[in-house]
């Protein structure tokens, strides 16, 4: 079933990341962890055009001294990802970076642009803007 996503809010957005993770753990039969952290990558696109609200983002909250060598949990990530004006990343794919014990940690990879619902990338998976990618 195909769903229409020209309207997403902070909790769809949220929800679309589980799905996602749900998808992407069941793909590599993963089903023991107790955690789930994220680490989070940007990918610059500098041959593509950016406009005010990424450079917003991608200058600010998610430049590099915010993000890297850091592990995030689920509220942070979403709150890191999701532009005051309810813009979103163009695509995010996502993979598991590392299992320790217990806790999964799961790897996005963003563009450094952001747009409206109804722009974003994977909407043939049903949670856009994510990718499982394995």
């Amino acid at each position: 079933m195909k769903y229409s996503f020209n309207q997403m809010d902070r909790n769809m957005f949220k929800e679309n990341l589980l799905k996602t993770i749900e998808e992407l753990l069941a793909l590599q039969k993963i089903h023991a962890y107790n955690v789930i952290k994220f680490i989070l990558s940007v990918d610059e696109e500098s041959e593509k055009s950016h406009n005010s609200n990424d450079d917003f983002m991608r200058l600010g909250i998610l430049s590099k001294e915010n993000i890297n060598d850091r592990e995030f949990m689920l509220e942070d990530i979403i709150n890191m990802l999701v532009h005051p004006r309810l813009h979103y990343p163009l695509w995010i794919n996502v993979s598991v970076y590392e299992i320790k014990e217990d806790i999964i940690i799961i790897k996005l990879k963003s563009s450094s642009r952001f747009r409206r619902p109804s722009e974003l990338l994977n909407k043939e998976t049903n949670h856009p803007p994510f990718k499982a990618i394995t």
